[in-house]
């Protein structure tokens, strides 16, 4: 290197490089790193996850409906509103207009660390025809408050959403006057405007940006390789594993996720990468860019998030988010005003005005606040800062001095969740931004855009309805994001796709097409239906369940159930601990028969069934209604349920073929036709499903779908000889006979024939005259068993079931055992450590004979249960005291007990989870992260 790249410009003091935040390189001066020249030689990582727009659709309104959980690739700057030199511009220039004084941040590729060199220097080197082959590169060049600042403009959707221009007091703004990035000189967090120069050959490690933010990029000059993680949490811990471990140079993380999708950025181009994304860049030819980083509403769990992990990873201050916690508290404040009206601002009134506008006007904006609805990701945003805030410990709550009552402030944030936990989505997206600052909307389109995109939208929806035309989108992609399945554009040809691997699911309540990396975290588990695959109950139908078509379909899931907003923010002050689990699933085992295989089979005769003409007559027309009422609702379908019969194609070209006749024959050719025949079976119980089979040879094969033939529910049944006879033609993999009168000659004469079944339920049976028919060489071998509640189950009773004489007993590969409220003692414990070797979940909930003995025999480290048990439900069983849970501290993989009305003390339970740091407690329920 020449002398102005040597002692004179390149510093000698080193420090160890953090990347936009968070730490990409260990300690050593001489990083041994792998050539990211030959990844883009020797492997190819497909254009995953990218969404490639227009400058016009890049809109506030995109954001609301998506949250902006994917890069968007605008390949020209039109429509974004952006302003940026011309392509002429060079680092010159940058020079000319930020000052050759200028004391910049200079990345040594090869050692991955920084040095300091003013930008005359690294301009001569960067410009020098002879220069040598040291890589340098610049990405920490931040020149608001400079002559470059009037050249470059971030895109208008950025400025729409910028905590910084929207949140932050811009009187603060106002009083900087310092161009560098000294935090002694700062007022605001400026980290809105970067130039990045880079030497071809320039390499940066996967790293997330700053605090969690999202990031605007254009590219001027040269070519820009990214490398792009989705930060799922699976994904993050990895992340932060690869991070600690300071092998960075050995491993390419891009190879230690299960996807890594690349995209390649050339002049013109801009770029936007969602929050917590995690990426590396490489540089192919000498480049200049200029973009920044930005917070906004609907990102904000990822971003405290991401905040989490740069304090649990030791990142030094000033390379994270400046004044993180401070714009938290504005954030809180902002909304307190745009949705009820107040702030806890104190600020003189010449401030205020500045602000918010005169007395006047601020008592007009009052007058007319009416009820603004907010989006989903905006409330669980708020909920999670509330959080995050009060888990603060005092000296890093960075309250503002100008916020007078934090308080209150946060009383106000929990009436705003009270009021808008049951807006409407569709009423949130309408473009037009909730948070801003009086004068910002001088120009005369700062909401119209959005606006009016929407009512076109609309009369467009009802034209095309009007016109009785279809919607027809004949690409499977993501409705959010608008990839398909592999998180490719759909009209890349060049991508291998196999339908085994797509990621697209698809909502049997809504029809609507996902990628579940899309849609937010409820704090809900997936609901997929069994034996079909990608499909499932998606988490907004399960969070907000849809109105059901008829009274026989399922019950609808409680909203308190399943709700995870209400969340009780008034006792934030007392109860820290209360809300560490809110966005837990946890579910407490027992009987989980109600999460059910569907699968049937074998038709059955006519003589097979006892029932009576009436009946079958009134089921056939409660069935006619149903297909007719079905036939008015879809005659009046969305186009969205239009656009989920033509992605089926061939399957459902009937139902098209159907609507094009006339009323009268379509009556008729609906009762017959298998696929809305299918759907409403789908709704009935087994006993009607064997009474339907007799009204037809179409509805006895429609029945025999595989969708309705494996699942016989009979609880609570008078169970009769047919319908024995009935289960055993079906040869089903799941039975429930729960509280039915089944005799033991039925259950011995059925065993045989039911070799298929893989899970029974005999709750509320007695052992003796019903259960003990299970005590037989011909018995499937089941995985999954119930026998709570069966009364006369003892010690006895149980190793007759396990053991079988001699012989080994068909339940030894039980995986599943339910023994709730039974007879059995510690005597038990001892037989299912000894017999059952697979055995992953048990519950003796209930077992009041059960004691600490017991737990002995389970932590046992000679016998199976300490090896295989992972889920142990032991509520309800006072005999268990603080001894017993020592004993299963010995279970190597257990990771879930129940060990709530125990006589298990708080005290034991807290000292249980010390010695496993991996697991949490919540109630008197242990659990792992």
């Amino acid at each position: 290197m020449k002398d102005y790249a040597g002692s004179r410009s390149l510093r000698k003091k080193h420090s160890k490089t953090y990347v936009d935040g968070i730490s990409s390189s260990d300690d050593e001066e001489e990083m041994k790193t792998f050539d990211p020249e030959e990844k883009v030689r020797t492997k190819n990582y497909p254009p995953y996850f990218i969404t490639e727009m227009k400058g016009d659709d890049v809109t506030y309104e995109l954001f609301q409906r998506t949250g902006f959980n994917n890069p968007i690739f605008i390949p020209e700057k039109t429509g974004l509103q952006i302003r940026v030199p011309d392509p002429s511009f060079s680092v010159s220039d940058v020079r000319t207009l930020v000052g050759g004084k200028r004391i910049l941040e200079v990345m040594n590729c090869a050692t991955q660390h920084n040095a300091e060199m003013t930008l005359k220097d690294f301009e001569e080197f960067f410009t020098d025809p002879d220069r040598d082959d040291t890589k340098l590169n610049v990405i920490s060049l931040e020149f608001s408050h400079t002559k470059l600042d009037a050249h470059v403009t971030a895109p208008k959707v950025v400025r729409q959403l910028d905590f910084t221009d929207n949140v932050w007091p811009r009187h603060l703004k106002d009083q900087q006057d310092d161009s560098t990035n000294d935090m002694s000189k700062m007022f605001y967090p400026k980290v809105q405007k970067y130039c990045l120069m880079s030497i071809a050959g320039c390499y940066t490690d996967f790293h997330v940006d700053l605090g969690g933010t999202s990031v605007w990029y254009h590219l001027l000059r040269g070519q820009k390789m990214f490398w792009l993680i989705p930060p799922t949490q699976t994904n993050l811990k990895a992340f932060e594993n690869w991070t600690l471990s300071g092998k960075q140079g050995e491993v390419f993380f891009g190879d230690m996720v299960e996807k890594c999708g690349r995209c390649i950025l050339n002049p013109g181009n801009t770029f936007l990468i969602p929050s917590g994304w995690i990426h590396a860049v490489y540089t192919p030819v000498d480049s200049l860019v200029f973009g920044g980083n930005f917070l906004h509403p609907f990102a904000l769990e990822r971003q405290i998030k991401i905040a989490q992990i740069e304090e649990t990873l030791k990142v030094p201050q000033k390379f994270r988010f400046p004044f993180f916690t401070e714009m938290l508290w504005y954030l809180l404040d902002k909304y307190c005003y745009a949705l009820l009206g107040r702030h806890h601002l104190d600020l003189e009134d010449h401030v205020l005005n500045r602000l918010l506008g005169s007395e006047e006007e601020r008592k007009a904006f009052q007058d007319n606040i009416g009820h603004p609805h907010i989006t989903q990701q905006e409330l669980r945003g708020l909920k999670s800062t509330v959080l995050y805030l009060h888990s603060l410990p005092v000296n890093k709550k960075n309250v503002p001095s100008f916020i007078k009552d934090p308080v209150s402030l946060i009383r106000d944030i929990r009436i705003i969740v009270e009021v808008h936990k049951n807006d409407k989505s569709e009423r949130a997206i309408n473009g037009r931004p909730l948070l801003y600052w009086p004068g910002i909307r001088k120009e005369p389109n700062w909401f119209a855009k959005g606006k009016r995109k929407l009512k076109e939208n609309k009369t467009k929806a009802k034209r095309m309805e009007a016109d009785g035309k279809m919607y027809l989108d004949p690409l499977l992609v993501c409705s959010y994001c608008r990839l398909d399945g592999w998180f490719v554009d759909p009209t890349r040809g060049d991508i291998t796709r196999n339908n085994s691997t797509s990621s697209l699911w698809e909502c049997a309540e809504c029809f609507e097409l996902i990628h579940p990396l899309c849609l937010p975290d409820f704090g809900l588990n997936s609901s997929p239906i069994p034996e079909m695959p990608n499909l499932w109950k998606c988490l907004t139908c399960q969070r907000n369940p849809p109105a059901l078509k008829s009274e026989s379909a399922s019950e609808p899931v409680k909203e308190e159930a399943v709700n995870n907003d209400n969340y009780d923010l008034s006792k934030v002050k007392d109860e820290p601990e209360a809300y560490e689990t809110n966005n837990v699933e946890m579910q407490v085992e027992g009987s989980n028969l109600s999460q059910v295989d569907i699968v049937k089979d074998e038709p059955m005769s006519v003589d097979d069934v006892d029932m009576e003409k009436t009946s079958i007559s009134e089921l056939a027309e409660n069935v006619k209604r149903e297909v007719l009422d079905m036939e008015e609702k879809e005659l009046k379908m969305s186009i969205r349920v239009k656009d989920f019969l033509n992605r089926q194609g061939d399957k459902y070209n009937k139902i098209r073929f159907l609507y094009s006749q006339s009323e009268e024959s379509r009556q008729s050719a609906i009762l017959e036709d298998p696929t809305v025949i299918l759907k409403i079976f789908w709704f009935l119980g087994t006993p009607d499903i064997f009474r339907l089979r007799t009204v037809c040879k179409t509805w006895n094969k429609i029945s025999r779908d595989k969708l309705i033939s494996g699942f016989v529910d009979l609880s609570g049944q008078k169970v009769t000889a047919n319908m024995i006879h009935a289960t055993a033609n079906l040869k089903p993999t799941f039975i429930l006979f729960d509280w039915t009168n089944i005799a033991k000659q039925q259950l011995t004469w059925l065993l045989p024939k039911i070799q298929a079944t893989r899970r029974l339920s005999l709750v509320g049976l007695e052992f003796g005259s019903q259960v003990s028919a299970l005590i037989s060489s011909v018995c499937p071998n089941l995985v999954d068993l119930d026998l709570s509640f069966v009364s006369n189950l003892n010690d006895s009773a149980l190793n007759k079931l396990l053991r079988f004489g001699e012989k080994k007993s068909n339940l030894a590969s039980l995986r599943k055992l339910s023994l709730c409220k039974t007879e059995i003692t510690d005597i038990s414990l001892r037989y299912i450590s000894q017999q059952l070797q697979f055995l992953t979940t048990l519950s003796v909930a209930y077992c009041v004979k059960l004691t600490d003995a017991g737990l002995a025999q389970i932590g046992d480290p000679d016998l199976y249960a300490s090896q295989t048990l992972v889920h142990f439900n032991i509520s309800g069983c006072p005999g268990f005291t603080d001894s017993g849970l020592v004993h299963l501290s010995r279970c190597t993989v257990l990771s879930f007990i129940n060990c709530q009305d125990t006589g298990i003390s708080a005290t034991a339970v807290d000292s249980f989870v010390q010695i496993r740091p991996e697991h949490r407690v919540h109630n008197f329920i242990i659990y792992k992260k």
